[in-house]
């Protein structure tokens, strides 16, 4: 009968969440070896991989919500909404090039690191998260697209 530590391979991980400035930081300092980071991002210092994948975003609402109704969330829907947002510099500039001439009226309220603190957040609140569309549900919300669409590549690096 195998041993059941025999299918743990030999490597281990400790897995960090944060932003492209912090991911940055450590991998200077030799804090972490890999990071998982979004583009548009200066890449000469790296060896990376760019992932197929691209990351589209879009706004996680609580079902009560009358954003919840949406098909879609264009420039100037959130203007008067309190905005919770990644703490992130890359999204902030992508989601304020994306809000055009709405990016000063819209109300950055909050910022997040982890997902979960802001789901907490937007559920006392009705706050509306901007955040990845994930291959999750949340109990009591609803992700609902940006239009035009916004989407990021991401890198392993």
């Amino acid at each position: 009968m195998p041993n059941s530590t025999s299918c743990i391979p030999p490597v281990h991980f400790a897995l960090h969440s944060g932003n492209n400035q912090e991911l940055q930081f450590w991998l200077e300092r030799g804090s972490i070896d890999l990071a998982l980071m979004l583009e548009p991002m200066d890449v000469k210092n790296y060896e990376f991989v760019r992932m197929s994948q691209v990351e589209e975003w879009g706004v996680l609402v609580a079902e009560t919500s009358p954003f919840a109704t949406y098909a879609e969330i264009v420039p100037g829907d959130l203007i008067g909404t309190p905005v919770i947002t990644i703490l992130d510099e890359v999204v902030q500039r992508e989601l304020a090039s994306w809000s055009g001439q709405y990016a000063a009226q819209m109300a950055s309220w909050a910022r997040y690191n982890l997902l979960s603190s802001a789901i907490t957040l937007a559920r006392q609140t009705d706050g509306v998260i901007v955040c990845l569309k994930l291959p999750q549900e949340f109990s009591g919300m609803r992700f609902v697209s940006l239009k035009p669409k916004l989407s990021l590549d991401s890198i392993v690096a």
